[in-house]
């Protein structure tokens, strides 16, 4: 089918900084995005789609840190507080037989989280380097209808990584890793779709370990 074009009028204000000779990085950013006609995909049966979905708005903050009190341990840190709607959308539902436009305006955009933040936390004894990260997302929807099967719930991921860098070279290093390291089960992506009659999606990989040899050639 036939759309239009999207556009979008954005304002962003944000700062970049250093403090205690460097050793510790604050930046942070504060932004609202006004899109007009924003193109959306919806199926439509079997077909994927774009369609126009009004006004939508987007506004937020983001900040992110990284702290080395000294050589042995570093931390790092980001967070990003987000509200994106849309204030004026009448969109059809897939998933509601025949073409019944619904009013979405106040409904959240699709997968947009409301907070996303992550942790990492390392110590560097010698030429090894033990590192342990967190992150974590709030629920959020993968259609515009706000429908309870459409929602992917909030989850926390949690990872281990010894890295090793033989004699403490800068082009060859080896690293013994588990992620999703508490076997968190949460779904990585979802699609509603009534061709199917439901939802396809698919988990998150479950808890993974491995090996892994990193080696620049050039």
């Amino acid at each position: 089918d036939d759309y239009d074009e999207e556009t979008i009028t954005s304002y962003e204000v944000g700062f970049k900084s250093n403090f205690l000779d460097n050793r510790l990085m604050l930046n942070g950013a504060a932004f609202w995005y006004d899109y007009t006609d924003l193109q959306v995909r919806a199926f439509q049966g079997a077909t994927l789609q774009i369609t126009n979905a009004g006004e939508s708005e987007i506004y937020g903050l983001e900040l992110d840190t990284i702290y080395q009190p000294n050589e042995l341990w570093r931390f790092d840190f980001g967070i990003a507080i987000l509200n994106a709607e849309f204030t004026k959308a009448d969109l059809d539902d897939p998933m509601v037989p025949g073409i019944n436009p619904i009013n979405v305006a106040g409904n959240r955009m699709e997968r947009s989280p409301d907070l996303k933040y992550n942790f990492g936390a390392q110590l560097t004894l010698g030429n090894i380097d033990y590192r342990y990260e967190l992150s974590y997302s709030d629920d959020m929807y993968v259609d515009q209808f706000e429908n309870d099967f459409s929602m992917i719930e909030s989850f926390t991921e949690q990872n281990f990584r010894i890295i090793w860098r033989p004699n403490g070279s800068a082009r060859l290093n080896l690293q013994a890793f588990v992620e999703n390291l508490t076997n968190e089960q949460y779904f990585d992506y979802l699609i509603p779709t009534s061709f199917i009659g439901g939802v396809a999606g698919a988990y998150a990989p479950p808890r993974t370990w491995g090996l892994l040899v990193n080696w620049d050639i050039l």
